[in-house]
């Protein structure tokens, strides 16, 4: 990230972000990545919400919406639709 604001003071966009339940706890990550996204100053973030070759969507357990709502709810988010 350092080297991105290094070049450039615009807003970063996250997209296609996603993670899949096995390997490692899902729930876990998503609240790492909201503490990404706010120590970076992150603008916008757009989830993968596909059940493709694997069950991206936030929706893939009750832990991981469980997350997602708990980390959304902490930010400063003027529109979430």
């Amino acid at each position: 990230m350092a080297e991105a604001r290094a070049v450039s003071d615009r807003p970063v966009i996250l997209s296609k972000v996603g993670s899949k339940e096995a390997g490692g706890s899902k729930a876990l990550w998503i609240s790492e990545l909201f503490e990404y996204v706010e120590r970076n100053e992150i603008r916008t973030l757009v989830w993968f919400e596909l059940d493709k070759e694997t069950d991206w969507r936030i929706r893939s357990s009750a832990e991981s919406v469980e997350a997602f709502r708990r980390e959304a709810g902490q930010q400063n988010i003027r529109d979430w639709r």
